[in-house]
């Protein structure tokens, strides 16, 4: 038996920090076509949202030391744990990791990085009372600052 251990907003494009645009419905609808087609081979293996159980949703786009800050180091552990125990239990011959690239919880190849005395922590609350068109709109001005 293999284990995918997948990342849960591949699934469930809502968990993404500032709500689903097309691309991940996208994502989503094509993952799941891929898994039906081997649902004899694979068991999946979703795990809690690192980031969604540490600050909620939605929520501004954040580096990973930004999230060190607010305490992620204790939440990871704890999701770790989860799947270390689950893979420890069912023996799996094969174990797939499926992450986001970019994400700076569940990145593959890179991760998210800033300097986390510049992220302006202030924003946090306000961007959760913004409809989805601005937090879009937003994330994408964060991303520029972050970034530069």
């Amino acid at each position: 038996m293999k284990i995918v251990v997948l990342a849960p907003c591949l699934l469930s494009p809502f968990y993404v920090y500032r709500g689903p645009k097309d691309k991940e419905y996208t994502t989503s609808r094509e993952l799941l076509n891929l898994l039906a087609k081997h649902v004899r081979e694979i068991r999946v293996l979703t795990y809690p949202c690192p980031e969604y159980k540490l600050i909620g949703w939605p929520r501004p786009p954040m580096s990973r030391e930004a999230l060190e800050k607010l305490g992620m180091s204790e939440t990871a552990r704890k999701i770790l744990d989860f799947i270390d125990r689950v893979l420890t239990e069912e023996k799996p011959e094969k174990v797939i990791f499926v992450g986001v690239k970019g994400s700076p919880t569940c990145g593959i190849f890179y991760t998210t990085s800033s300097d986390p005395e510049k992220f302006p922590y202030r924003i946090i609350e306000e961007f959760s009372c913004l409809n989805k068109k601005e937090r879009i709109e937003l994330s994408k001005e964060l991303m520029e600052i972050l970034s530069g």
